[in-house]
């Protein structure tokens, strides 16, 4: 059995799986994030105790932020910052005796649809619009996946503009991501108007353009809870995207296979390619 955990900003979930090859996931468990680190990690422990262990194989969990080299701790994660610098790892080997896999939710959740999902045997760029802005880009080369995880949320939108939780200003999520959505407009993303829901469209185009002088594909995977919630959003930005771009061809725009699963089945594909392939995973 293999212990599946996807932990967000706002909320961890566990599922239970038997195969790495064809993943059905069983035993759904959502709880909130409690914003204390020791307190999240008892509440996990004490759900993958009530599930049963006899049979545990693995742990494989993915989480926001940046890892450290060797993937056992997180060392930047301005959206779970109680999570910074405590040893996950170690502390699930102790606690379960078993292998430990620790992957970033957008670099796993990119894997998943290369394998599984929409990117089978494609390169893309894969970006996550959620309450945060993450990215990775995804090569193939000699049929070995090469994954390069990036922060386009943290790429400079406006010169002196919005204070963002990494201590600069201007970066782009704080102006289409959920967090920098509610600072702007006092509510969520479900409750925008149309023309403040166009103000979002055009300032994500523009980062989407810088994204893409850096990172030309021609295939962008979206994933993320605004980007599964409102998926009429992504034509709309394929619309203004197709209007702008003049060096480049305008890529084509889908949205993840997995939607609100699609961390689930990162955490399995992260396992498949550690133990089968040897994953490369590039943070720049």
């Amino acid at each position: 059995m293999i212990i599946c955990i996807s932990v967000s900003s706002v909320s961890i979930r566990i599922s239970t799986t038997l195969s790495i090859d064809d993943p059905v996931f069983i035993d759904h468990i959502k709880f909130a994030v409690q914003g204390h680190f020791e307190k999240d990690y008892q509440n996990i422990v004490d759900v993958i105790h009530k599930l049963g262990t006899k049979h545990l194989q693995s742990i494989s969990i993915t989480v926001p932020g940046s890892l450290n080299s060797d993937r056992s701790k997180i060392v930047i994660a301005s959206n779970l910052q109680s999570w910074v610098d405590r040893p996950i790892k170690s502390l699930l080997q102790d606690e379960f005796n078993c292998d430990i896999y620790i992957e970033n939710s957008t670099v796993s959740s990119a894997l998943a649809e290369a394998y599984y999902g929409s990117g089978q045997n494609e390169d893309f760029v894969f970006i996550k619009w959620g309450n945060g802005l993450g990215g990775s880009s995804v090569r193939k080369i000699d049929n070995k996946i090469n994954i390069y995880s990036f922060e386009p949320g943290h790429m400079i939108l406006k010169i002196n503009g919005n204070l963002c939780s990494c201590g600069n200003k201007g970066c782009l999520e704080t102006y289409v991501a959920g967090k920098g959505i509610k600072e702007i407009y006092k509510k969520n993303p479900n409750e925008l108007t149309d023309y403040e829901w166009n103000e979002v469209i055009e300032n994500f185009v523009d980062g989407i353009q810088q994204i893409l002088s850096i990172r030309p594909t021609k295939l962008l995977i979206f994933d993320g809870g605004i980007a599964v919630h409102h998926p009429e959003k992504l034509k709309e930005i394929k619309v203004l995207l197709d209007s702008q771009l003049t060096v480049i061809p305008c890529p084509t725009i889908k949205l993840c296979q997995y939607k609100e699963h699609s961390s689930l089945f990162g955490s399995v594909a992260s396992i498949k390619y550690n133990d089968r392939y040897k994953l490369f995973t590039f943070h720049l």
